[in-house]
């Protein structure tokens, strides 16, 4: 149980700190749904729109499904 404690309070410190250094834990990139869908419209395909903006094809996929 103290050992518990142990690692609770070193993982909060390191948290503390990776907020003070202003460092996210997920770097969120905004991406502009409305141009991955005007390439689509070009008929460009999902993979190379995805490389071209270097994101995942996965992401590309969800900015047209919305």
């Amino acid at each position: 149980i103290m050992e518990l404690k142990l690692i609770r309070d070193r993982r909060r410190a390191g948290i503390e700190a990776t907020k003070r250094r202003c460092i996210c834990k997920r770097l969120r990139r905004h991406i502009d749904a409305g141009r991955i869908r005007q390439f689509a419209g070009q008929g460009i395909p999902k993979a190379r729109i995805a490389r071209d903006l270097g994101i995942s094809r996965m992401t590309v996929c969800r900015a047209m499904k919305h």
